[in-house]
């Protein structure tokens, strides 16, 4: 795309347009700006990948563009500011120091306006670039925690397995965002394409390999998903299809297995046609993509063997429109319960809707065999319980083998509610009568959908937790940048941070201490985690105490807006008591920041946290550790790199250092001749040539300024020590 730039003023607004439309338009308008100001004919935009330098953008380059870029040194990736390059007759000009510059064909005057306002311009350029990044990063982030489902559902009600096969490619290309897609099938221990679009040869749309060929090959072998950046260099592939890739101009793609239980039954694989690496994100979309396209593909085959049963039952005529009358009756159900599902209806009303078609009592209970919902509602869950857990050690886990029993005089099936190798809890379907066929079927329809209903659920809570704790993570470790993004990803998801805060850091058990119970669980099950941390969310959020709370090992860390630390103390207490219902042996330690102001500076606030961690664990308190009541004591617990001391000097003298500068006072000396004095404000205007008021004057000020009592004991010894470290600073030239 060409960019008309009529005056100066407009580069700007070029640039921010491009920002809407992505990286690419913002580097296309990059190099047309710089060309611009440069006076060039052409401007060069060139990453670093490998070690080497390669055009940034798709477009064809002269040739004497290609050798420049190719006679880039080797230090060019050092270079952070403009060099100009005499044997070459070029200006290297570094957009991202050490992966994204500009080359322009021609020697800039290093002195010059020209090349100054060439340099400025490249800075912009980068931030802006960033800025699209940061865009991009944040509708992939909408996509992500939306409540919609991760696939149409309609495909999941589709019979015929050639439709649902091109409606599942179809929803994989949108929601991975790629240029092409292809569902291939196990046929014999051969994998057969059987659906693609966006292919551009009929070769690709009839595509065959074996184990270990290609990326599906590879995919099919390990059982594990995949993705590569480059397809015609990656080593994790084999090579046999290289030349249909370059037809298709394939460079990126990514792979999932589609399995059924522990049995892969196909590989569904995307790829880009453009530069491009497929991140964590798309991983874990095609992944759920896949699971529910095998489900599909499951209940379609199912489906088919059911409508192959009633062909061969034509023969028994008198059983025969009884059989069909119940077959259309599953149909009817199916697209019921499709259509609840289509219109965001929960799992109550997909109960309702199964109790009201077969005439009985559904119930859905968790692992535990706790009652998650009914129909009708029942009042005690204890019968329930007993019922279930004497059927649960015999019954079967196949959809298509339903054990139907008789409980007390009534006839139930049990059947666990799960998908792949996650068990997601149980059906229970309790009934008068001996269940017949389009009862059966009901039954079965309603197995699948809640199933689906539980996955769904499942995983858009999971993705809403686990963004919630990266925000946290980032927000208390992560760089300047990490934590800018982490507070504008918490505006979109509506998390609060704009009041006073603490960080609260907690250690949960002795690493050193091997758990029996759920604690060692923790390390191993992604369930168990799961469920602690959404107790404690559940928790924090009916306390009024935020949503910000995550795990990391036998690790807790969140931020809370309280400010009061008997509030913030009896928080932590009820945490603790949760954490020990999950791990009895547990034996929390806790650590509270100071009040943080801004959210920028909530790193600052975790280390706080983590020095009161360390002393609560050394001290061996009964309850949670501050850091605004430790004093001294953070000194001897303050880690190596720990800004403690520096912190404890600022926070005793920092404002009386402050006053001294502004008003060339001498409160800091006074302060020092009185302790040298043992405390007589007499002995020290004595030494001081001044008469005792001013002393007293000067000591009041001080008070006045750290908020400390000279006539306590222990604010003595603190301003004491304090003076003294910082006499120490001062003669090592450290600033406070």
């Amino acid at each position: 795309m060409d960019y008309e730039v009529a005056s100066d003023e407009s580069y700007l607004v070029l640039l921010r347009e491009a920002t809407l439309r992505g990286t690419d338009a913002v580097l296309r308008a990059a190099a047309t700006v710089l060309g611009r100001l440069s006076g060039s004919d052409y401007t060069i935009i060139v990453e670093n990948v490998g070690d080497s330098w390669q055009n940034a953008l798709s477009d064809e380059l002269p040739i004497d563009a290609l050798r420049i870029i190719e006679m880039l040194p080797e230090s060019a990736r050092e270079w952070n500011t403009r060099q100009e390059i005499p044997g070459v007759g070029m200006t290297f000009i570094p957009l991202r120091p050490g992966s994204l510059a500009a080359i322009v064909p021609r020697l800039l005057d290093a002195g010059s306006e020209l090349a100054t306002t060439t340099s400025i311009a490249a800075k912009m350029c980068d931030i802006l670039v960033r800025d699209a990044e940061r865009i991009e990063n944040l509708r992939l982030l909408i996509g992500e925690v939306s409540d919609g489902p991760i696939l149409p559902l309609e495909i999941l009600s589709v019979r015929d397995t050639d439709q649902l096969l091109l409606s599942s490619v179809n929803a994989a290309l949108q929601i991975v965002e790629a240029d092409m897609a292809g569902v291939f099938l196990l046929e014999d221990g051969e994998l057969v394409m059987r659906s693609c679009v966006g292919h551009r040869t009929a070769q690709t749309a009839h595509l065959r390999m074996h184990t270990g060929q290609g990326l599906a090959g590879q995919v099919l072998a390990t059982g594990k998903p995949c993705a590569i950046d480059d397809y015609l260099a990656s080593a994790l592939i084999t090579h046999e299809f290289d030349t249909l890739a370059e037809k298709e101009g394939a460079y990126a793609a990514l792979a999932a297995p589609l399995a059924i239980g522990s049995d892969i039954i196909g590989v569904l694989e995307v790829w880009a046609r453009r530069r491009s690496v497929f991140a964590e994100s798309h991983e874990r979309r095609i992944i759920e993509v896949a699971k529910f396209v095998a489900i599909a593909i499951n209940n379609a085959r199912e489906f088919e063997r059911q409508q192959e049963e009633v062909r061969e039952l034509s023969e028994a005529r008198f059983t025969l429109q009884g059989r069909l009358s119940a077959i259309q009756d599953a149909r009817d159900f199916q697209r019921l319960l499709g259509e609840l599902l289509l219109k965001g209806a929960d799992l109550a009303a997909i109960l309702r809707l199964t109790s009201t078609e077969i005439g009985a009592r559904t119930v859905v209970l968790s692992n535990e065999l706790d009652v998650i919902d009914a129909y009708p509602q029942i009042e005690g869950s204890d019968d329930i319980r007993s019922e279930v857990a004497a059927l649960a050690d015999e019954t079967h886990s196949r959809l298509s083998d339903l054990d139907v029993q008789e409980v007390n005089g009534r006839w139930a099936v049990l059947q666990s509610i799960a998908a792949g190798d996650d068990q997601l809890g149980w059906l229970y379907v309790t009934m008068d009568q001996a269940p017949d066929m389009a009862a059966e079927l009901a039954v079965r329809e309603a197995f699948l959908h809640i199933a689906l209903c539980q996955v769904m659920q499942r995983t858009a809570d999971y993705v809403r937790s686990s963004e919630r704790e990266e925000i946290l993570w980032d927000l208390i470790e992560g760089t300047p940048a990490s934590r800018l993004m982490a507070m504008d990803r918490s505006k979109w998801l509506r998390l609060q941070l704009g009041q006073p805060q603490r960080v609260i850091r907690g250690r949960l058990w002795d690493p050193d201490v091997e758990l029996a119970s759920m604690g060692s669980e923790l390390g191993r099950s992604g369930r168990a985690r799961y469920r602690l941390l959404a107790r404690l969310r559940d928790f924090m959020v009916a306390e009024g105490a935020g949503e910000l709370v995550a795990l990391r090992g036998n690790e807790l860390a969140a931020i809370v807006p309280f400010t009061l630390l008997p509030k913030v103390r009896r928080l932590v207490d009820d945490i603790s008591s949760i954490v020990g219902e999950f791990i009895p042996e547990a034996k929390p330690a806790w650590g509270v920041s100071d009040i943080c102001d801004r959210s920028f500076s909530l790193d600052r606030a975790s280390r706080e946290a983590s020095t009161a961690l360390r002393a609560a664990a050394k001290l061996k308190a009964g309850t949670a550790v501050s850091y605004d009541e430790l004093g001294v004591v953070r000194l001897f617990v303050a880690s190596q790199g720990d800004d403690s001391i520096r912190e404890f000097v600022r926070q005793m003298l920092g404002e009386v250092i402050e006053y001294d500068k502004r008003k060339d006072a001498q409160l800091l000396e006074t302060l020092r001749i009185y302790f040298e004095s043992n405390c007589s404000q007499q002995d020290a205007a004595d030494r001081l040539f001044v008469h005792h008021k001013t002393v007293r004057y000067r000591l009041t000020r001080i008070e006045q300024l750290n908020g400390l009592d000279l006539s306590k004991h222990e604010d003595r010894i603190n301003l004491d020590l304090a003076l003294k470290v910082y006499s120490v600073m001062n003669v090592l030239g450290s600033e406070v």
